[in-house]
Order: structure tokens, then sequence, then C-alpha cells
């Protein structure tokens, strides 16, 4: 996860009831069969990151938030 948050591909930020989320796929390294990942992670007022979401990229990933 951290190696996509490094290498973006494409990325948008978008608030949800008063929260800020973020949303990105990512290169993936050591697998040839999975080249990229899907994130999504809150960022919180303290200043933390909660991710709840990591997956290889799937279709449809993009269409809704």
């Amino acid at each position: 996860m951290l190696y996509a948050a490094r290498h973006i591909i494409r990325k948008r930020t978008y608030d949800r009831k008063g929260e800020t989320y973020v949303k990105f796929t990512g290169l993936r390294h050591g697998d040839p069969l999975v080249r990229s990942i899907e994130v999504i992670m809150k960022l919180t007022g303290s200043g933390e990151i909660v991710v709840f979401h990591v997956n290889a990229e799937q279709d449809g990933f993009w269409d809704h938030d």
C-alpha cells in the first residue's frame, strides 16, 4: 500500500458527512499479475490516516465514490 501511495496513477479526494476521503490507484510491485491496487482511506481531523480498503484494482472502482 505504501508503494502504491508513492506511485499514484489516479487520485480523487472528496468529503462525505464532514470527513475527507482519499481514493486512489497506485502501482503494485512484486506480482506481475497485479499491476495496480485500489485504496480508500479517511483523513481525520487529528491528522490520522485510516485505511479501510486495499485491493487489486477492479473494473468499476472509479464508477462512484
